[in-house]
């Protein structure tokens, strides 16, 4: 979303509706109609295109010239070239917010279209940097390691044995993930081409944990390999960024086995096309000055990064830091469906490495130092969140209208099959409240926004409703 285009989000203060569960007439809130306005909003923009334009011109240059000239979704190659700013960055700069709260610039990501739309060979021209870098390591792991074995054995007892450091991981176990991490632990990009083949492999270890394994890798936090099968390992600092592509038919699956309520697909990033379509061939050639730049781009940053002993933690400037709180405490605090507030917490934190990432880049494109994370990329950043909010919200709008039941916390869930064909908002407010009381219980206004699904509750009158699935 540009900056000059104002969401409905803005009219916040001005939409106040009455509560049919109180008969105190100064009970006002939110219009939930304008909280439904602002969902349909994002899940029918069709002007949300990835805004190339955070990019440094030169980057920008080849995310126009590979689109047009191979015909890809700019949202494609917008979000690889992202990715690739990441992977090389990895855990040798950091961001500090403030005081106990310093993170890294790693990403989920997701790109979604259907077949034949350029998905793949636009993921892996923009990829194609770290492969070489792979291919070198490689080489140079084969070279050290044929020297190491030409040594007597009193020898190699007095040097480490070489370890191949490897960026890119397609096929693995959790074990060997963990192993190549402790080989390289400036980080380690996951790239599957299809993301839903990756996720039905959790299912082989169901005792182990593998979803949330991934939760940590995605918060930063240390794991380790716990198995007796195998040696134990241990990842202090985690770096893992994770990309692969899902044919939006496939888009349900990705709520399944629980990972629609433990925050997961929350985790992801989304590149959603607003128009999928089947690749057109032409002539046209991509010009190679514009590769080389990118290429010679990725390398410099790779470069610059390699060389830290120690991660290097950029703290926002004065006014970065003023513009980022101004901002994120002006967001809307309600929603029409719950999902949306876990989309919002995620991309929130996603801003602040987006900021990162972008800062790097700009410095090595623009021969600076990097000092501190400036005004300038935190609002760039600010465009990418605005992206992958509507991204993310057609993601979701597509698993919740396929799959509505299944894609429900398990709490709703709960009510929802113990409820009574029809019923009245003073029975399903005792369900909510008071029969399955604790934690987990839905406020008065949550429960409100939730009976406007139209997709689960049909209104008969008013104070009674009755429920649309069995």
């Amino acid at each position: 979303m540009s900056e000059n285009k104002k969401s409905s989000f803005d009219k916040e203060d001005k939409r106040t509706v009455d509560s049919p569960f109180s008969d105190n007439e100064d009970n006002k809130r939110i219009s939930n109609k304008d909280l439904l306005n602002d969902f349909e909003f994002h899940i029918t923009d069709q002007t949300n295109e990835f805004p190339s334009e955070i990019y440094p011109d030169d980057i920008e240059k080849f995310t126009n010239e590979l689109t047009q000239s191979m015909d890809f979704p700019k949202d494609y190659v917008g979000t690889a070239i992202l990715m690739a700013c990441s992977s090389v960055i990895g855990t040798s700069f950091q961001y500090k917010f403030k005081k106990g709260w310093i993170g890294k610039g790693n990403l989920y990501m997701i790109v979604c279209g259907n077949p034949g739309d350029g998905k793949t060979p636009a993921l892996n021209n923009c990829i194609q940097p770290l492969r070489k870098i792979d291919r070198e390591n490689l080489l140079r792991f084969e070279s050290e390691i044929n020297q190491f074995k030409n040594l007597k054995e009193e020898d190699q007892s007095k040097v480490d044995k070489p370890r191949l450091k490897r960026m890119l991981l397609n096929d693995f176990t959790l074990e060997a993930l963990i192993k190549h991490h402790v080989n390289n632990p400036h980080g380690i990009t996951i790239y599957v081409d299809e993301i839903k083949g990756w996720l039905n492999n959790f299912s082989r270890y169901t005792q182990s944990g593998e979803t949330e394994q991934y939760l940590s890798f995605w918060s930063g936090i240390a794991v380790q390999t716990d198995r007796a099968t195998v040696e134990q390992q241990q990842v202090d600092d985690p770096f893992v960024n994770v990309l692969g592509s899902i044919q939006i038919k496939a888009l349900k699956s990705l709520g399944a086995n629980g990972r629609a309520d433990n925050g997961f697909i929350d985790r992801f990033l989304f590149a959603y096309p607003h128009e999928s379509k089947s690749l057109n061939w032409n002539e046209r050639e991509i010009t190679e000055r514009f590769q080389a730049l990118y290429n010679s781009i990725i390398n410099k940053i790779y470069s610059l990064a390699k060389g830290k002993i120690q991660p290097e933690v950029i703290e926002f400037s004065k006014e970065a830091k003023s513009y980022l709180i101004q901002w994120q405490n002006d967001r809307p605090k309600d929603h029409f469906h719950e999902f949306e507030k876990g989309i919002e917490a995620k991309l929130q934190e996603y801003v602040l490495r987006f900021s990162l990432i972008l800062e790097v880049v700009d410095s090595v494109c623009s021969k600076r130092k990097v000092e501190q994370i400036t005004v300038d990329s935190v609002k760039k950043a600010i465009k990418l969140f605005h992206y992958f909010l509507g991204s993310a919200l057609k993601v979701k709008h597509q698993i919740f209208g396929v799959a509505v039941v299944e894609s429900l916390t398990s709490f709703q869930r709960e009510i929802y099959t113990t409820l009574t064909p029809k019923f009245s908002t003073s029975e399903i407010k005792g369900l909510a409240t008071k029969e399955f009381i604790g934690e987990r219980g839905i406020s008065e206004r949550q429960l409100f926004i939730w009976l406007q699904d139209k997709n689960l509750f049909s209104k008969v009158k008013h104070g009674h409703y009755k429920k649309v699935l069995p």
